[in-house]
């Protein structure tokens, strides 16, 4: 009976969580919405046909070997990333971009490789940073992809920053919050910001990291909820 009780209040919890934060999408995505030109249009309707990871640029620290081998031209591979996989929607039969990395292995200073796989298959398409380059019709898409890149890790960092703000605020001791893996994640709507929290308890000792779920006004926290907020996690926070 405990355990049947138990799980019909984490359906409720996780019901209502998705329902508040749908109403909390509905209300930013009020906000935000702008009208789109023909190219941001089509610069959208790509994003779409990209994995999301695409989008996540290297840091340096995970890429050793590749940062030695490209040096200064470290900042040109997130843009290469992008045009790699908008040239490669081009292509026949590539219906979606699953994988679009920069080789290490064969990339130097004066010769940036790109691979790409569309729709889980096997055929890889390699691409140079020259041809990439050549190709005015790429060069614009990856223009506009970059910008909006640019603009949405901006959007997320704030957004990230603002409702760490909102957790803190559910702490006993907001001062002293310490917050470790935050990161934002899209649906249909207002973002979710998913991570880890540590601050002092009632005690002065710091309690331990707990994870979070935020979007909007409506937060949670695994003190908060009973079990912690691990089918909420599940349901927001994964890719």
């Amino acid at each position: 009976m405990t355990l049947v009780v138990a799980g019909v209040f984490v359906l409720v919890a996780v019901a209502t969580f998705w329902f508040l934060v749908s109403r909390a999408m509905d209300r930013v995505d009020g906000d935000n919405a702008r009208p789109s030109s023909v190219a941001a249009t089509r610069a959208a309707d790509d994003r779409q046909r990209i994995a999301a990871d695409v989008f996540v640029a290297y840091e340096k620290g995970k890429y050793p070997k590749l940062a030695s081998k490209v040096g200064e031209r470290w900042a040109e591979l997130q843009a290469l990333r992008e045009s790699a996989a908008h040239a490669a929607l081009k292509e026949p039969g590539c219906g979606k971009v699953t994988t679009a990395e920069i080789s290490v292995d064969r990339s130097t200073r004066e010769t940036i490789m790109t691979f790409v796989y569309c729709d889980d298959s096997m055929n890889r398409i390699d691409y140079t940073d020259a041809e990439l380059s050549s190709d005015p019709s790429v060069r614009a898409a990856a223009a506009q992809l970059a910008r909006e890149s640019a603009e949405r890790r901006e959007q997320d960092e704030q957004w990230s920053i603002h409702m760490q703000d909102r957790v803190r605020e559910q702490l006993k001791d907001p001062d002293s919050a310490v917050f470790r893996n935050a990161r934002t994640y899209h649906g249909s709507g207002a973002p979710v910001v998913c991570g880890e929290v540590n601050s002092r308890n009632s005690f002065g000792g710091m309690s331990g990291y707990q994870r979070f779920v935020a979007a909007g006004s409506v937060i949670a926290l695994d003190e908060q909820v009973e079990g912690g907020v691990r089918e909420v996690w599940k349901r927001f926070c994964r890719d």
